[in-house]
């Protein structure tokens, strides 16, 4: 097992009580090395714990290398997905040559951990994945921004390396993944044992993939892809795979949908043309996103964007929709719709003809959230930035 930085031999029947990768003897007294979880050890694992364990592998690998007299692997070996590292043992197949212990039989299997849309009633006949990724979502910053690419552009490579796909959002900080959108598709096959499934290796059967291991994990899954595919390390091939991910899994729930969709009629009967001969008005989104960090422009550098910049260019985009036509100017109108992070976007003058994006949701201004906030003087209160609020 692995403390500081010594490694030592430990026999089998003195296993470590926590998820650490080990070296291990085959029957030819040849070193091998493998990741011994607990059967009982809950699913996920902290994000500590995922965090230290790919320094893990590749530390124990090395000290398996070592005690064959083979040289350790560089890292571009480590990259090279298609030739994996031979010295490395699966958990089914370390557990089938003796190498660990097998699950004991009769004992219930561990179902810790929350996956997407699972109803293990419904998979009961069904065989266990014979490879699968699962992505456990957790929200390290405030955005949904990045869980979300990383959920698709991992489920593109899934599927395209004939991985079964999971997703655990049982430490999810917005909630029950369904609260938002619809359940990714499920394989027609079970999940493993969670002991079967590592963060490490990549090469590992049953592969999980978090926040704190994608560094590790995206390069040699990339790599793959390439290799596959033929394509070049490019944005373009990344934007490509999340665009794939987003075709499959960005299903709002049923509720927002709807609402969804009639949002839509709405906005497109406010561009309709009530003469034939005419064109009907863009309908041009405006995303003003005024949040704790400033523009890039010198000029901006301490304030916002203003409005007439936005309102600039969305009668630009309007008068290139209405090019050749041969509508006066005065009939060239546009539908202009914003959504924002300040609830006092739309009370200013720039955007009194425009429309809210929707109207279900309303962010409290900063006056009406420091109503609602405790201001007892005796009280010790935990400093805020802002007062926010819904």
């Amino acid at each position: 097992h692995f403390r500081g930085e010594e490694f030592e031999m430990v026999g089998q029947d003195v296993l470590p009580d926590f998820p650490t990768p080990i070296v291990v003897t085959d029957n030819k007294k040849r070193s091998k090395w493998t990741v011994a979880i607990p059967h009982s050890y809950e699913f996920p694992l902290s994000i500590r714990e995922y965090s230290g364990m790919s320094g893990r592998c590749r530390e124990v690998s090395s000290h398996a290398r070592e005690l064959s007299h083979k040289s350790p692997l560089t890292d571009d070996m480590f990259l090279a997905y298609d030739k994996p590292d031979d010295y490395f043992v699966d958990v089914e197949e370390a557990e089938k040559n003796g190498l660990l212990p097998s699950a004991s039989k009769g004992s219930p299997p561990k179902r810790s951990g929350h996956f997407v849309g699972l109803d293990w009633e419904a998979m009961a006949g069904k065989p266990v994945c014979e490879k699968s990724l699962t992505y456990v979502m957790e929200s390290p910053d405030a955005g949904l921004g990045r869980s979300m690419m990383a959920l698709w552009t991992l489920y593109a490579l899934a599927k395209e390396q004939g991985r079964a796909f999971f997703v655990d959002d049982s430490r999810w900080a917005y909630g029950a993944y369904t609260d938002l959108f619809q359940a990714p598709p499920l394989p027609d096959c079970r999940p493993p044992p969670r002991h079967h499934m590592l963060p490490c290796p990549v090469q590992a059967r049953h592969l999980v993939v978090s926040s704190v291991t994608s560094k590790d994990v995206y390069p040699a899954l990339m790599a793959k892809h390439r290799r596959n595919t033929g394509a070049h390390s490019t944005q373009h091939d990344l934007l490509e795979l999340a665009r794939t991910g987003y075709k499959a899994l960005f299903v709002l729930n049923k509720g927002d949908q709807e609402y969804v969709d009639k949002r839509i009629k709405e906005l497109e009967a406010k561009a309709k043309s009530g003469d034939t001969s005419s064109q009907d008005a863009p309908i041009i989104g405006l995303h003003i996103r005024r949040g704790d960090t400033h523009p890039l422009e010198y000029q901006y550098r301490d304030t916002y964007i203003p409005a007439e910049v936005f309102i600039g260019h969305a009668h630009r985009l309007a008068e290139s929709h209405y090019n050749g036509s041969k509508a006066e100017g005065a009939q060239h109108r546009s539908v202009t719709v914003i959504a924002s992070d300040d609830p006092m976007v739309s009370k200013e003058a720039d955007f009194s003809d425009a429309f809210l994006a929707q109207k279900r949701i309303r962010l409290a201004t900063k006056e009406e959230a420091k109503g609602q906030e405790d201001t007892n003087p005796h009280v010790l209160h935990r400093f805020k930035e802002e007062a926010q609020g819904w």
